[in-house]
C-alpha cells in the first residue's frame, strides 16, 4: 500500500518548472516503487498533479511521485511546511 502523499516545498515547484523550460540536465536522487534509492542525471520534461498527488515526468518517460524525491542538484528536497495553527 502506498503512503499518503506529502507535498514538497512549494518553492521547489517553481524551480522544477524553470528547469523543465530550460531543458537543463539535473542530478536527481529519489526512491522508486520498490523503495530503492535511484541516483542519476535526467532532463525534466514536465510535471502534473492527479488525484492530489504531484508527479515529475523525466525525458526518458519515467514518472516520479514528487514526495519520493530525495535531492535535486545536490540539495535535499523538503516537504511543504505545515500551516501553523
Amino acid at each position: 500500500m502506498q503512503r499518503p502523499y506529502q507535498p514538497i516545498d512549494c518553492s521547489l515547484l517553481d524551480e522544477l518548472e524553470w528547469l523543465a523550460m530550460r531543458r537543463q540536465p539535473v542530478l536527481l536522487s529519489y526512491r522508486d516503487e520498490q523503495d530503492e534509492e535511484i541516483h542519476g542525471v535526467a532532463l525534466i520534461q514536465d510535471w502534473y498533479a492527479s488525484q492530489g498527488i504531484e508527479y515529475l515526468v523525466l525525458g526518458d518517460g519515467s514518472v516520479i511521485r514528487m514526495d519520493q524525491l530525495m535531492s535535486l542538484n545536490g540539495k535535499p528536497v523538503d516537504a511543504c511546511p505545515s500551516p501553523s495553527n
